[in-house]
């Protein structure tokens, strides 16, 4: 390249156009490297704010949980209860086949909070009345166990240490 430069140094448009092409490439690459770890940060971004919403969403179970130990507790009717247990857990099943669309490598988590919400969902329709409600428990629990576990292990995959 300095030697091409050399003999042509009396020639000011050569030199020009050189440079110009040399501009031109390192140009192209910065933009490549620009776009290439901006779509990098705006997908980090979307996992971020997916993952936020799910572990957000725990307030809806334990709100409804509350709502149908309550029921259980005054012995009124747990029909609307049920429905509205089985329409958060229908909800939570949805966010989690979006974070596993996103987040593709991490299906044992996924399918251990599946089958959570799969056992407390049976144990929601078996459960009528106090002295039923330790498997109801224990697979409440269940739920937030593999939940929390998923989070952090979505979580710790993006690089962020604890979110809890």
């Amino acid at each position: 390249m300095t030697s091409l430069l050399e003999r042509h140094k009396d020639n000011a448009l050569v030199a020009s156009i050189i440079g110009n092409v040399i501009m031109v490439v390192a140009t192209i690459f910065c933009v490549y490297l620009t776009y290439h770890y901006g779509s990098a940060t705006q997908d980090r971004q979307v996992r971020l704010d997916q993952l936020a919403r799910f572990q957000a969403s725990t307030d809806a179970i334990t709100n409804v949980s509350g709502q149908f130990i309550a029921a259980i507790n005054d012995k009124k009717n747990l029909a609307p209860v049920k429905v509205q247990f089985n329409a958060v857990l229908g909800s939570q099943l949805v966010q989690v086949q979006e974070l596993s669309r996103l987040f593709s490598n991490d299906a044992e988590p996924v399918k251990e909070y599946e089958d959570a919400i799969e056992q407390l969902s049976d144990a929601v329709e078996r459960t009528s009345s106090v002295t039923e409600m330790s498997p109801w428990a224990h697979s409440f629990g269940r739920v937030l166990d593999a939940k929390t576990n998923l989070s952090s292990r979505l979580f710790e995959r993006l690089g962020v240490k604890s979110r809890s």
